[in-house]
């Protein structure tokens, strides 16, 4: 189940699309900026300290402390913590039942009938991702027309 919680994660992720508008809606628009961000700088970072360390430890015969080690070590399991503990967030947020809230689901049918594609029967965050993605692709302006804000 955690495995599956993970990869609807990094699923959504890719597919929720990046609009101002929706993040102030959706918290978990900038948690999915924040995944995306340390997508791209936290496998630099961990290459960098293990370099940096057999360097010195190396050709400079200048050893860390085991203390640094350790710190640095310990560091470096928190950001890698919470970048899956933000993919479990977000994947607990896309597998969630439009049903519960009946205007995100009416919002949901409304932008699966101005795409003209099968609407499911029990969508999911997941589903509406997918259909603002769709309506993302063919009209920039799509997500403005459907009045979102109507739902607050």
């Amino acid at each position: 189940m955690l495995l599956k919680i993970l990869k609807s994660g990094a699923l959504l992720s890719k597919i929720w699309p990046d609009i101002i508008m929706l993040n102030n809606v959706f918290k978990e628009g900038y948690i999915i900026k924040g995944l995306n961000f340390s997508k791209r700088v936290l496998p630099p970072i961990v290459a960098l300290f293990i370099i940096w360390y057999f360097i010195y430890d190396t050709y400079f015969n200048i050893s860390f402390k085991s203390y640094v080690f350790f710190a640095a070590t310990f560091f470096i399991v928190i950001f890698l913590c919470t970048h899956i503990y933000a993919l479990y967030v977000v994947g607990k947020f896309g597998l969630q039942k439009l049903a519960a809230d009946p205007k995100l689901l009416s919002w949901y049918s409304a932008i699966c009938e101005e795409l003209k594609m099968q609407a499911e029967t029990d969508p999911t965050i997941m589903s509406l991702a997918k259909a603002l993605r769709k309506s993302v692709q063919m009209d920039k302006n799509s997500v403005k027309k459907f009045k979102f804000w109507d739902m607050l």
